[in-house]
């Protein structure tokens, strides 16, 4: 749709993608100072990748979902059992990549939601930061879908098939 402006396709998808992700956010969680926040920073970069890259494998519906919440599931796991410090972070990371390959939902942003436990960001509301996360990442995820699907950039993307290399002809040998 926009060829050699695709970059102005993908900001202006993040604009409305975090918009909309904040401002839902904000009514439902975050509209006064005693409710939880209403966005996460690794959102930022889920963003990134589903407007920006959106045939990626790593920029797909399931590991844009998938691979944030269970990597933010590990991290507040493994802060648990280990409290905040280098153990938690390390494994979180660690184990949350291995969790996030065998569920088939890589997703580099994933990473980071395996931090914020471990490094503190949810300590003032326990658990808090995960009801946070899943509203942003299926408002994204929405607006991601809608989007893309309506600027040419069907969500999630589809392989298009390659035709097959014509036959050659047999070779004669004399």
């Amino acid at each position: 749709l926009l060829g050699h402006l695709g970059w102005l396709r993908g900001a202006l998808g993040a604009v409305l993608g975090i918009g909309c992700s904040a401002m839902v956010g904000w009514v439902l969680l975050g509209g006064n100072a005693a409710a939880l926040p209403w966005l996460v920073a690794p959102i930022g970069a889920s963003a990134v990748l589903a407007f920006a890259v959106p045939a990626s494998p790593l920029a797909q519906p399931w590991p844009v979902i998938g691979g944030d919440l269970i990597s933010a599931s590990i991290g507040f796991a493994m802060t648990h059992l280990l409290g905040p410090g280098i153990a938690a972070c390390a494994l979180s990371v660690g184990l949350a990549i291995a969790a996030m390959s065998l569920a088939r939902c890589l997703h580099p942003p994933g990473g980071a939601c395996a931090l914020l436990a471990p490094l503190g960001a949810t300590a003032a509301i326990p658990g808090g930061f995960l009801i946070t996360l899943a509203v942003n990442v299926l408002l994204l995820a929405l607006v991601a879908w809608l989007y893309n699907g309506l600027t040419g950039h069907p969500w999630p993307h589809r392989p298009v098939a390659v035709p097959p290399p014509p036959a050659t002809p047999a070779l004669v040998t004399l």
